[in-house]
């Protein structure tokens, strides 16, 4: 036996631990050095000092990490950049958004953004919200937002994000008036395949200057000729880069008994094909896509375009004064919009667009022809029903805002708000709505969130907080993936909420994505009961992939995470299940109430009785006591219908065409109706059960549905309670 292997091993087992601790003061004392010299440093000195730290490898992450906390900002980027490289991307994206806010310096506010835009801190979802929130501050320098904006699109993994940071530098870009910036911000946008005007007379204006920024203007315009011929079908021909697809295509091209189908077409399917056995897969995800060329030219046209309208739902329908011609009409006009403004009413004809004629054409072609730049004119004829007067109007078109928070006080002291959408301003309007509501004396509060198909992610976070006191998790995101999609919570932050008043949430099969989040938060938290019917089950998290392999003409969206509610609950294809089930019961059909309004029995009621008997109908319209006699008139219209009606759904059809007359006439939606809304009913007693002194039997407008049992929990229809019918 030798016994020196023995004195050998120890003596290096006890050396080990000096050795180490060593090794870690060393590289301790070369971070400080490396740091210490940054104070003044330029932007070139600063990225030879990251390639520094970056040498010294994945041991020094942890002197890096604490150097990030208390460095000064020209050695945090330095910092930061390397700890992207080293792996540790999630640890610098604070300290970089917080670079930029500090408006300081904004060389080094374009730099951060500049590394917040790269690989891999773009591909960390914090980022992208960051940037969002980042890109709305008009407090920054131009040079400042323009490369937030083009971080934010490299970032982007939706179409509100990339639509956004477009919108971002357009805006820049038309109200600088800096000849520099305009060229700056022209560059940027070609860089990122926006080239409409003025960005490409910009460009070739800029392209024969001898400059750097000359040169890189006639790259984008030359690079933008090149994909354009890449992109052309015999330029696509190529393999597939598998001996199974290139065996199936060549013999596709060989032998198939037509003339064969370009390459570029047998790809792009075979492409397709791969993303629909991820759609119809053992997990079906019918949220992943792929975009040919085609199709992502119409969705960058999408991001990119910036268009105005007139407000308004339309579609073809038929009417009693024009024989069984479908005229081109106005369903709703928005009540804040350009068309309500200029007179245009709930079921107004549009017979022509700047002159021509709307009959024989195709809606999504006069469409078109309404939409145009916010503040220019267009030319519409309009009609209404039983009125052959032709009027000429010139409507202003403009972004059209459609709010997204409507509320009143229902009797009993209930508070009642619809959410009809997540944006950017949702929480913002359900505060102000909330504290109007407190103000007027609410005891509790139903939140509906039917048929709200979600938005923003941070706008539920915001919501939800607003409801749910201390450090309380509201949601979280993972994925398989974790550099793309690691575990993210997101959590209460905000210490003051509403009252602890009794909440329940209306939900059904239209409430998806965020809806679901703020439902089922607040339902795991035991702050809300849930009424109505199973949601969505919308719950991933989609990101978008711009293709390579065509230059980044066609694109890939991929769902990369899934969300997962407190209790750990998934809501994808599952839904948020309510606490109590109740099916919504229409009054009637969509096609009774066309009938009365196509053959003319509505308008023939209004034009003899609304004038006269205004205020009485206004009232009606909100609470009829379900008596038909309180309608001036009644039995005499009644009569003219028929037999096919009954008298009672005679009243509600009646009332439901009143409640858009009256809507129109005091230019605003019905907020809600508790007299035929049944899931609306079901929600109005859960929130007044607490209250003992409240019996809503002895309230007139509850008493009906108050005295019946309660309604069947069982599957029904989904519907909208709806205040016009179904577009169709």
């Amino acid at each position: 036996m030798r016994r020196p292997c023995l004195a050998v091993s120890l003596l290096a087992a006890l050396c080990l631990p000096p050795l180490a601790a060593a090794a870690e003061a060393d590289l301790q004392k070369q971070v400080d050095a490396i740091v210490s010299r940054l104070r003044r440093a330029s932007i070139e000195e600063l990225f030879t000092a990251q390639r520094e730290l970056t040498q010294l490898g994945a041991d020094a992450v942890p002197f890096l990490k604490d150097q990030l906390a208390k460095a000064q900002p020209p050695a945090q980027l330095a910092l930061a950049k390397a700890l992207c490289e080293l792996g540790s991307a999630q640890d610098t994206v604070r300290p970089l958004v917080a670079l930029i806010e500090a408006k300081r310096a904004p060389e080094l506010a374009v730099a951060a953004a500049t590394i917040l835009g790269e690989e891999p801190a773009r591909d960390l979802p914090v980022t992208e919200r960051e940037l969002c929130r980042l890109a709305d501050d008009a407090s920054l320098a131009p040079e400042v937002a323009r490369a937030v904006a083009r971080a934010l699109y490299f970032t982007a993994t939706t179409d509100e994000s990339l639509k956004k940071a477009n919108a971002a530098l357009r805006r820049l870009l038309t109200s600088a008036k800096d000849e520099g910036v305009r060229r700056d911000c022209a560059l940027v946008l070609a860089e990122i395949d926006d080239f409409a005007e003025p960005v490409e007379g910009i460009l070739k204006a800029m392209e024969a200057e001898p400059t750097p920024t000359g040169r890189l203007a006639r790259v984008l315009l030359q690079n933008r000729s090149l994909r354009a011929l890449l992109l052309r079908p015999k330029a696509r021909e190529g393999s597939l880069n598998d001996k199974l697809l290139e065996e199936i295509k060549g013999r596709i091209q060989m032998f198939h008994v037509e003339e064969p189908l370009p390459d570029h077409i047998l790809v792009n399917s075979a492409a397709k094909g791969m993303v629909n056995a991820v759609q119809a897969g053992p997990h079906p995800d019918r949220h992943s896509a792929y975009f040919d060329e085609e199709d992502w030219k119409k969705f960058r046209e999408h991001i990119s375009g910036h268009y105005g309208g007139i407000g308004a739902v339309v579609q073809f329908l038929k009417h009693f004064d024009a024989a069984d011609t479908p005229l081109f009409t106005v369903v709703r006009p928005s009540y804040n919009g350009p068309a309500y403004k200029a007179g245009i009413r709930s079921y107004d004809r549009i017979l022509e667009v700047e002159g021509q004629p709307t009959t024989g054409k195709q809606a999504d072609d006069i469409v078109g022809l309404l939409r145009g730049k916010p503040g220019s004119e267009v030319e519409i004829t309009v009609t209404s029903p039983g009125s052959a007067e032709k009027r000429k109007l010139k409507v202003t078109r403009a972004d059209i805002d459609v709010p997204s928070v409507s509320s009143r006080v229902l009797p009993g002291k209930v508070g009642y708000v619809r959410l009809t959408v997540f944006s950017e301003m949702t929480a913002r309007d359900l505060d102000k709505a909330l504290a109007a509501l407190e103000r007027d004396g609410i005891v509790a509060l139903i939140l509906d969130l039917r048929n709200n198909p979600g938005g923003q992610l941070q706008s539920a976070v915001e919501i939800s907080d607003q409801f749910l006191k201390d450090d309380k998790l509201i949601v979280y995101t993972e994925g398989r993936n974790k550099r793309v999609a690691p575990r993210e919570e997101f959590r209460t932050k905000d210490p003051t909420t509403h009252p602890d008043y009794p909440i329940v949430v209306l939900v059904n099969g239209g409430s998806a994505s965020a809806s679901e989040i703020v439902a089922g938060a607040l339902q795991d938290h035991k702050r809300a009961i849930l009424v109505g019917q199973r949601t969505y089950g919308k719950g991933s998290v989609q990101k978008l992939f711009p293709l390579q392999a065509t230059a980044g003409q066609s694109g890939l969206k991929l769902t990369v995470a899934k969300y997962f509610l407190p209790s750990g609950r998934s809501i994808h294809g599952k839904g948020v299940e309510p606490d109590i089930r109740v099916a919504y019961q229409a009054p009637f059909t969509a096609k009774e109430f066309e009938h009365l309004r196509e053959t003319g029995a509505f308008h023939r009621y209004t034009a003899t009785h609304f004038a006269q008997h205004k205020e009485t109908l206004s009232r009606l319209a909100e609470f009829d006591g379900l008596d038909p006699a309180a309608y001036p008139g009644f039995d005499a219209w009644y009569k003219e219908l028929g037999n096919g009606v009954t008298r009672d759904k005679a009243r509600r059809l009646l009332r439901a065409w009143l409640r858009i007359v009256v809507a129109d006439e005091r230019g605003a939606e019905f907020a809600c109706d508790s007299e035929e809304d049944t899931q609306l009913q079901r929600a109005i007693l859960e929130a007044l059960k607490p209250f003992k002194a409240v019996d809503p039997k002895e309230i007139a407008e509850y008493r009906a549905f108050a005295l019946k049992p309660p309604a069947a929990q069982e599957p029904g229809r989904d519907d909208e309670p709806m205040e016009h019918p179904p577009e169709e």
